[in-house]
């Protein structure tokens, strides 16, 4: 065992880095608990249309959503009793969404990973609603889900 006095003080080093590191390590898992509880929501804020074409903002249950269609500056959101219209296009939606459970799966679709009921080659099932899986997203989705099983 090498005690020399350089060995010493680099080994008595490398230590201090190394619980300097774990302090770190350690603050930046509380700061990253603390902004995902401040920044995380149960409810979806949307902006709607009604009948008469007013714009009305409201509040979705995010649990409630099955699954969210895009239609260019539009998004429809299905839920088990209702489809809202909403004036904010998929990708602000998705931005607002926390993944998972939600997940793109392609860019007319976002959807609620636990509300699946089977998922084929090109595409998945909630429900009756048969939805296709884009070919940008099929790799990642298929590797998420594969990912899933396994640690399930």
């Amino acid at each position: 065992m090498n005690l020399s006095p350089d060995y010493l003080i680099e080994r008595k080093r490398n230590k201090t880095q190394l619980a300097k590191w774990k302090i770190f390590s350690l603050l930046l898992i509380i700061a990253l608990v603390v902004f995902v509880g401040k920044n995380y929501s149960s409810d979806l804020n949307i902006a709607s249309t009604s009948l008469q074409g007013a714009e009305v903002v409201g509040r979705i249950k995010i649990n409630d959503i099955i699954y969210i269609e895009g239609m260019k500056d539009y998004s429809r959101i299905y839920t088990q009793d209702q489809k809202i219209m909403t004036l904010q296009n998929l990708k602000k939606i998705e931005e607002a969404l926390p993944t998972p459970p939600f997940m793109r799966i392609h860019k007319s679709y976002i959807i609620s990973l636990p509300k699946i009921d089977s998922i084929g080659k090109n595409d998945i099932t909630i429900g009756e609603q048969t939805i296709p899986i884009g070919g940008l997203y099929k790799k990642s989705f298929l590797a998420f889900i594969e990912q899933q099983q396994l640690l399930g």
